[in-house]
């Protein structure tokens, strides 16, 4: 194998980019090097194209490909030992029993050739840059190995697991009929906290708003700032095939958002559940059998085998039995003799590969309604998209279950079933059994003129004008309140609809740097008078004056900006607000005026009177956040900037943003996903580590395509890398960096640099 470096400070204009790879073969990839790191990858076939973005991506990114590989196939626990609490080895089980890399290598070769020359390719390229460079990956030192496209295949098909299998993940590898539950732990609806922290933003504009009179595009997508969900920007290029601009998760090989000349998208994590829990009846003379209809049905004894790594460097061997039915695996044995078990939408899939590239092909929002109209989805999310004719549109991809009208007519008169929307099945009535997902013409879709939006809630208010609704249940509710988050996207676009201005790339700019906090808008003034009459709170033995907390909010912007004073105690009273009512309930006591189904975005809004000082929920949460934050030792006047940093390892840097659906901002951060945020603050602040991540904003044109991008946590792992932490700066202000997308936007950039890469 052999690289061929060539570093410039400027490349001849003169000389295209298509010249430099004439003649080239499947071996020589072209690295056009722009600010912040950003590559853009050309070549002249898709095997070479996939070397070039291998290469890259393991300079960059090595540790976190290699970590999601070993976890697909079922080796953390080879490769890093037991865990704490198991943790490897209950992973390690759970990805055997899903069967993740053996389905990757069955369902491999019926894949678009393109995608399998990409992926080939990709293990190409990173193989010789982890081989010759393993510098980069000395983070994660233990866990090189060359990887194949197998390999790849499967991390990329396990990021399908957590729209619905991740929930279930530890009991798919450890559940044993000698160790049965005694509860219903496994069907509790989600975590409220958690369920607030969950995000993206997506907007696409059409013609009817936009200055252009094209399409316009907003993505702001909210993930985890590290692991399997990490961001990579990059544009690839084959002349007169394909040139598109985007980001990639760990595992695509084509961006899964972003853009060409002519059409963009994004998607969001979906609200619908595309997969259903069964519980099973157990046969009356068979063990570990189940009644399907008037057939008894053998449960199906799996045996796997995995190596632990034990401390002083050595493998040991650990076998484990575990469980499925016909639907798939079993998560739960229970007290009465029953089983509990999955059936997953997402993982019936194999073609999402294929979809992303063919999606990153399309000319217009046609091509991609035709994807979709021949079977493509994504797995588990909502797509939303625009092109330059300036149309838009958005659908729900997830693979929801298509169940039977029969199916429904017995859910909805069955309570216990009816109380869980479908996704709580009797696995043993065979009209529950379904085969696929829900057809397109039946998915809730919306296309029009003026916008369409998605902020993690269902289909309902993807535009308030045209809402969609008769959807199945699995996709979430309609009519229902929604999160501040979404009804502060919708009431943006409204303005932006009824301003009579036309939107500009400008405009979507300001609206990710004005960090507006939608519910502190619906309560604040009631929240200042309730403090300003009642100045201490008794919390159960303690008093306590949140006086100089009601004079800092009564001066506060309502913002979550860097220079905004107050954003962090209206975030911890909201925090116990929803802590207080989803452990008791609101009793008349959350709202004055009540949710109205005919006016979503301003309802529930206002802060009823106090009835019972003592007891009232508002006075209560401001008092509590109060405690909270002086046992963190957080001054009440402290500007956000001074508590809440961005980090990345030993790095900071202040970062401006609310908490989502929580308090209603529109960009997202947290602390941690994983842990309950009411728990999160410490007296080093709000360390950010969660949430917005790769934002960019598109804009067609007659002149082509104009576009920003930030990616926070920047584009390199590798500590020593000047693209560590570089884009850190850009978020202040929103002031992002300008895409560089068209050849003379590439070549004229202030840090280009040119690499070509032979490799064999």
């Amino acid at each position: 194998m052999q690289t061929i470096v060539k570093k410039l400070s400027y490349f001849p204009l003169t000389l295209t980019l298509a010249a430099v790879i004439s003649g080239c073969d499947s071996n020589t990839a072209e690295i056009h090097w722009t600010s912040y790191g950003v590559p853009h990858i050309k070549a002249n076939n898709y095997t070479a194209l996939g070397k070039g973005l291998g290469y890259v991506m393991a300079q960059d990114r090595a540790c976190n490909y290699l970590d999601g590989i070993i976890t697909a196939k079922g080796e953390r626990a080879k490769f890093l030992g037991a865990g704490i609490n198991n943790a490897n080895i209950t992973s390690d089980f759970a990805y055997l029993h899903l069967a993740t890399y053996q389905n990757a290598k069955t369902n491999f070769q019926q894949l678009d050739p393109r995608s399998q020359a990409l992926m080939t390719g990709f293990t190409k390229g990173f193989n010789h840059a982890v081989q010759k460079n393993k510098h980069y990956a000395k983070e994660c030192a233990a866990l090189v190995q060359p990887i194949d496209q197998y390999d790849l295949y499967a991390l990329n098909q396990s990021l399908n697991y957590w729209a619905f299998v991740e929930v279930f993940l530890a009991e798919i590898g450890s559940a044993q009929p000698t160790a049965p539950s005694a509860n219903k732990r496994l069907l509790n609806k989600p975590d409220s906290f958690l369920d607030k922290m969950k995000g993206s933003n997506g907007w696409a504009l059409g013609k009817a708003m936009t200055d252009s009179g094209k399409g316009m595009l907003l993505s702001n997508t909210h993930l985890p700032h590290g692991g399997k969900f990490a961001w990579y920007e990059a544009q690839l290029t084959i002349p007169d095939e394909l040139n598109v601009y985007g980001s990639f998760l760990p595992g695509f090989v084509t961006p899964a958002l972003g853009f060409n000349e002519r059409f963009a998208w994004t998607h969001t994590w979906t609200n619908s559940t595309p997969g259903s829990v069964y519980t099973l009846t157990p046969a009356v003379d068979q063990a570990l059998a189940y009644q399907y209809g008037n057939q008894v049905k053998p449960l199906q004894a799996n045996n796997y085998q995995i190596s632990v790594k034990q401390p002083n460097g050595s493998l040991s061997e650990l076998s484990r039995t575990l469980y499925s039915s016909h639907y798939g695996p079993i998560i739960e044995f229970t007290a009465q003799g029953g089983f509990v078990s999955l059936k997953d939408g997402a993982s019936q899939r194999s073609d999402q590969t294929d979809y992303w590239l063919k999606l990153a092909l399309s000319q217009n929002v046609d091509d991609a309604i035709a994807l979709n109209e021949l079977g493509y989805r994504t797995g588990s999310q909502n797509i939303v998209m625009s092109d330059d004719q300036g149309n838009t549109f958005y659908a729900d991809l997830a693979s929801v279950p298509d169940l039977s009208a029969t199916a429904w007519s017995i859910i909805n008169a069955v309570p216990e079933l009816r109380a869980w929307g479908g996704v709580l099945l009797d696995g043993s009535n065979p009209v529950f059994e379904w085969q696929q997902a829900v057809p397109f013409n039946q998915v809730p879709q919306r296309q029009s003129e003026h916008y369409v939006q998605n902020a993690n809630e269902s289909p309902w208010l993807v535009n308030i004008e045209n809402p969609i609704v008769g959807y199945s249940p699995l996709y979430g509710p309609s009519e229902y309140p929604q999160s501040p988050r979404t009804r502060l996207s919708v009431a943006m676009l409204e303005q932006f609809k009824t301003s009579g201005k036309k939107v500009a790339l400008g405009d979507l700019q300001h609206t990710m740097a004005d960090k507006r906090i939608f519910q502190a808008e619906l309560v604040i003034e009631d929240l200042i008078q309730r403090c300003q009459s009642y100045d201490q709170v008794q919390v159960n033995d303690e008093t306590v004056n949140i006086t100089q907390a009601c004079q800092v909010l009564s001066n506060w912007d309502k913002k979550a900006n860097i220079d905004s004073v107050g954003t962090h105690i209206f975030r911890e009273y909201a925090l116990q607000f929803y802590k207080i009512r989803d452990l008791a309930s609101c009793n008349g006591q959350c709202w004055l005026t009540q949710f109205d189904p005919q006016d979503p975005v301003n309802t529930p809004a206002g802060l009823p009177a106090v009835s019972d000082p003592t007891t009232d929920l508002h006075l209560v949460a401001l008092a509590k956040a109060v405690i909270q934050l002086n046992q963190a030792n957080i001054p009440l006047n402290a500007p956000l900037g001074n508590i809440q940093s961005l980090v990345k390892g030993e790095a900071k840097y202040p970062i401006a943003g609310g908490y989502g659906d929580v308090t209603g901002s529109f960009s997202t951060v947290a602390d941690n996903m994983s842990q309950n945020p009411a728990n999160a603050l410490t007296e080093k602040g709000y360390r950010i580590n969660v949430g917005d991540s790769f934002i960019f904003l598109a804009e067609f044109t007659d002149q082509g395509v104009n576009g920003r991008s930030v990616l926070l946590y920047s584009q390199s792992n590798n500590p020593n890398s000047p693209h560590y932490f570089d884009q850190a700066p850009l978020i202040e202000g929103a002031q992002y960096k300008p895409i560089r997308f068209k050849q003379t936007d590439i070549l004229t950039d202030e840090d280009y640099r040119f690499e070509l890469v032979y490799i064999k």
